[in-house]
């Protein structure tokens, strides 16, 4: 049986560590918890995930 080997990229979307500490920055002034399920969302749309088999 024949081993192939598979490779995982993952790379962020310009636009998410603005995001990340966007929230981070309002979550320090008004003192409140960031919805995780927003955020969460915006993540996983932020992260480019590829598979490459060689």
């Amino acid at each position: 049986m024949a081993r192939s080997r598979l490779t995982v990229r993952l790379s962020l979307r310009w636009w998410l560590p603005f995001y990340i500490e966007g929230v981070r920055l309002m979550s320090e002034i008004t003192g409140l918890e960031p919805d995780p399920a927003k955020v969460a969302y915006w993540v996983r749309k932020g992260v480019k995930t590829t598979v490459v088999c060689d």
